[in-house]
């Protein structure tokens, strides 16, 4: 259980752009930089902390949804809405994760943005929107270090769920 968070959806949403924007230099920062140990910072405080799970709270909840997905109008009700900003917040960070990886950098950034994603898609407790399932098997097809971090995440929500 979280407490309810002090802000309101439009300042948690900001909030959570500008750390998609954030984490999207890492792909392109060397190891070896001091800018990289702050990217880095940022996405080992993600997967630790699990604060992503805030977003998932968000879509589960009419705090999270419009007028739109209210009415049933996504495959799931309020989790499949075409209309959810935090839904498209949250694919936006899951895409981040998953793209701010590369082979250049120590391992340590996959393990991160692995435990990251899979802390948010676990919170949907097996219903999972299908914009979230579109950005993961999208990084399927991007190549073997995408596929296998997919493994990976798939195998944390096995092991946390038995």
């Amino acid at each position: 259980y979280a407490p309810e968070p002090p802000w309101s959806e439009s300042e948690i949403l900001e909030i959570f752009n500008q750390l998609v924007r954030q984490l999207g230099n890492l792909n392109s920062c060397e190891p070896s930089s001091k800018i990289f140990e702050s990217y880095f910072r940022i996405l080992e405080q993600l997967s630790e902390v699990k604060i992503g799970v805030v977003l998932v709270d968000l879509i589960r909840t009419e705090r999270g949804t419009t007028s739109s997905s209210k009415r049933g109008g996504g495959k799931r009700g309020s989790l499949g809405g075409e209309d959810n900003p935090a839904l498209d917040t949250l694919c936006d960070l899951i895409r981040t994760l998953l793209n701010c990886v590369n082979l250049d950098q120590p391992p340590e950034v996959a393990a991160h943005a692995e435990l990251a994603v899979a802390a948010c898609i676990e919170e949907f407790e097996g219903n999972i929107p299908i914009q979230v399932l579109e950005e993961l098997l999208t990084c399927v097809g991007q190549g073997y270090v995408f596929f296998y971090m997919f493994i990976n995440i798939l195998m944390f929500m096995h092991i946390s769920m038995n």
